[in-house]
């Protein structure tokens, strides 16, 4: 899970296990996984939503602009939405 510093905004990524920049990387993302190993996260890039139809596991969501800013948090997105 990235560890986020809510006053400046900046984001650190302990271990970025999965990084989805095709298309085809990204159709798949996290789908036909059980759960997410703790501390880790997938990179989908670019990207400007996400869904979890299909998922075994909620996830949380990190949104970052252009210049790599958080632009929005979402800790707790629920699975099979």
């Amino acid at each position: 899970m990235p560890q986020i510093s809510p006053t400046s905004s900046q984001i650190t990524l302990d271990n970025v296990n999965f990084i989805a920049n095709t298309f085809l990387t990204r159709l798949r993302g996290l789908l036909g996984r059980s759960e997410m190993p703790k501390n880790t996260c997938l990179i989908l890039t670019p990207c400007r939503q996400v869904h979890t139809f299909f998922m075994r596991f909620p996830i949380g969501a990190v949104f970052l602009n252009k210049q790599g800013v958080v632009g929005e948090y979402c800790p707790g997105l629920c699975h099979k939405k």
